[in-house]
């Protein structure tokens, strides 16, 4: 493993903040009840009402944590590819490669489901 460059602190750093930021919203979709639900209150998610919009992870609440999961998978890849390239230029790439393509990959997911 080698020290990262200044830039791909820099990216890490805003990972990290994406990550914990998903992390809390994942948390909080484990302990909300949908709006459809008759005691759903303030906060409540969208989950099979079809106010979720085009997003297909609103259909379900299973859906919608797996795709949080892979999202912060992918996230965790990208922040820690730096460590594992051999060069900053690599990691770098590495980095914004799979931090772009990871939320490529739920939407194709989601064509497929």
């Amino acid at each position: 493993m080698r020290r990262p460059s200044i830039p791909e602190i820099m990216g890490q750093i805003v990972l990290l903040i994406l990550f914990a930021a998903l992390s809390a919203d994942l948390f909080s979709a484990l302990h909300v009840l949908p709006c459809g639900h008759p005691d759903a209150g303030h906060g409540c998610y969208p989950w099979g009402t079809g106010a979720g919009g085009s997003f297909w992870y609103y259909r379900s609440k299973e859906l919608y944590v797996g795709s949080a999961l892979v999202q912060l998978i992918g996230i965790a890849l990208a922040a820690f590819a730096p460590l594992w390239a051999p060069n900053p230029r690599s990691g770098l790439l590495a980095l914004i490669l799979i931090a772009v393509s990871v939320p490529l990959l739920i939407q194709v997911i989601g064509l497929i489901l």
